[in-house]
């Protein structure tokens, strides 16, 4: 964006600040194309959602959070740019807090504290977060010392003696010490051990269903390389303290998602992101521990409460999706398969390729003649003959956010509802919570049956009807779904980049996979329906 443009936007968006007009704020920035957002419309668009949300009178909680949330995506996304500006960590503070992680906001207070003394209200906010903090820590949930002498007893008889602890300064919620079993030269134990002390004294949401198994509580483990730094100096490092990090954060999960963690589970960062620079590891699977006596998986409290206790595997994120679309049991196959050793290695191989997945049936997709509006084996065919720097899994993108859009509207098929129930049903009762809706470009991917494609069966009388139309549109373009798509990518990537060398005619395939991506499409399919109602009507 010009720079006299950009002036007199900002100007103006101060005005609507100043008057509490941040839908306004909102509007003008998502209106410019995301190539043109620089640091500073990121963080003007961020502090209007952070402000939207805690000024707007009349919102949900959840709407609430969702806005800040929001704003905290925006924050990060700039955050290489934003480590030196005290406004930038103000904002990150004021997003935290306000989403109750005071823990967390306290360090960006105090950073733009340092940076500038002077920043209107952050000494309130210090104050705050401190006396929020003070009063939980001494109301933490915490082992009786019965309890504490079963669990440590059961660490070590099973996993080892441990002879340090990373002890926990401030305890919120509850107490988590991790206890570092070092290795043994004298057998095979050569690794370290770190064990959760303290998750367990905490009664997970596990569902009434299964309430019988007694996994309310729960220890996590991992296992690291002889040579790992464990000293107080490499612990600056990131790249020696993820682990430690990893299981303190997953240990707090359930708490801060009213939730519950068991065997089975995998837990994942934001796309893009990884555990340390020197890892594309992204996500963890908690199994039972590996390489331990048997017995190891659980011990039971004088009150018969059972603490179970769960690895930490560390995976890339193929993997996770290969483990979201098929089952843990056929991802931990794989991994066996490969002989993959149960001790972290940073470096190890990724499992699944290509050839794990399932390919589209081409013959059966020949076959499906007139009743096939889509499929991802031309896409997949574009990423490879092109060697687009692309995941094969952006071939079922848009596939992906049509068929959403459908079950969001009820218009498939009896037939489809009944043998994709479980999906259709998780889909329709998280509408207001998408985090939680599952990504269906996996189950395109992975079930023989879909085969990759959208067919007219899918839906019923009506939807099948809006799908010939919308799908027909090739030759007028003025309403072809494939259009709509490219459209919005021409316009999130603006204009030069949407035709950079990079992008090679396929821009489309670029775009991230967000939540943003799919509610500025079903934006588009909605004026698409309207527009079909209106002529149907006419």
């Amino acid at each position: 964006m010009e720079n006299q443009k950009l002036q007199a936007l900002l100007e103006k968006l101060e005005d609507w600040h100043d008057n509490n007009e941040f839908s306004k704020i909102i509007m003008a920035i998502n209106a410019v194309p995301q190539a043109e957002r620089d640091y500073t419309l990121t963080c003007q668009l961020a502090r209007a959602y952070n402000n939207l949300a805690v000024m707007s009178e009349g919102s949900s909680e959840q709407r609430r959070h969702e806005l800040l949330k929001k704003a905290l995506a925006l924050l990060q996304s700039v955050k290489e740019q934003g480590s030196a500006d005290p406004l930038w960590h103000f904002r990150v503070g004021y997003a935290l807090y306000f989403l109750d992680r005071e823990m967390e906001a306290l360090p960006h207070f105090e950073r733009c504290a340092r940076l500038a003394p002077d920043t209107p209200d952050v000494d309130y906010f210090i104050e705050e977060c401190q006396s929020v903090l003070e009063q939980r820590q001494y109301h933490p949930d915490i082992y009786t010392q019965e309890d504490w002498d079963v669990v440590e007893d059961h660490i070590a008889y099973f996993f080892g003696e441990y002879q340090q602890v990373f002890h926990e300064l401030v305890s919120p919620d509850i107490h988590v010490d991790i206890c570092i079993i070092p290795p043994d030269p004298r057998d095979e134990h050569r690794y370290y051990t770190l064990v959760t002390l303290g998750m367990g004294a905490h009664c997970m949401n596990v569902p009434p269903e299964l309430a019988e198994h007694k996994l309310e509580r729960a220890e996590l483990m991992l296992t690291l390389p002889e040579y790992w730094q464990l000293d107080q100096e490499s612990m600056q490092d990131e790249r020696w303290y993820w682990p430690i990090r990893l299981l303190k954060s997953s240990a707090r999960l359930p708490i801060a998602n009213e939730t519950w963690l068991g065997w089975g589970h995998t837990i994942g960062l934001n796309e893009g992101e990884t555990y340390a620079p020197n890892t594309d590891f992204c996500g963890v699977i908690l199994t039972s521990p590996l390489g331990c006596p048997q017995g190891a998986d659980y011990c039971t409290l004088p009150n018969g409460d059972d603490i179970n206790f769960y690895q930490l595997t560390p995976l890339y994120a193929e993997e996770i999706q290969y483990k979201c679309a098929k089952n843990a049991e056929a991802l931990l196959d794989l991994l066996a398969a490969a002989e993959m050793d149960f001790v972290i290695d940073v470096n190890r191989p990724n499992v699944i390729t290509d050839q794990v997945w399932p390919e589209p049936d081409y013959q059966k997709i020949i076959k499906y003649g007139d009743l096939l509006l889509d499929c991802s084996i031309s896409h997949l065919q574009k990423i490879r003959q092109k060697n687009l720097p692309v995941q094969p899994l952006a071939a079922y993108n848009h596939l992906a956010i049509y068929l959403r859009w459908c079950i969001e509207h009820e218009l498939l098929s009896d037939l489809f509802k009944r043998k994709y129930q479980r999906t259709v049903q998780t889909v329709r009762q998280n509408l207001e919570q998408p985090q939680y809706i599952p990504d269906l470009r996996l189950i395109l991917r992975g079930d023989r049956e879909l085969n990759g494609s959208l067919l007219l069966t899918y839906f019923n009388g009506e939807g099948a009807a809006f799908a010939r139309w919308y799908y027909g549109g090739e030759i007028d373009k003025s309403h072809y779904y494939p259009c709509d798509v490219d459209a919005y990518a021409r316009e999130y990537f603006g204009e030069e980049r949407y035709h950079c060398a990079e992008f090679q005619d396929e821009a489309y395939l670029f775009l991230p996979w967000t939540e943003e991506y799919y509610q500025a499409m079903a934006a588009r399919i909605d004026a698409q329906y309207r527009l079909w109602q209106r002529l149907e009507e006419a």
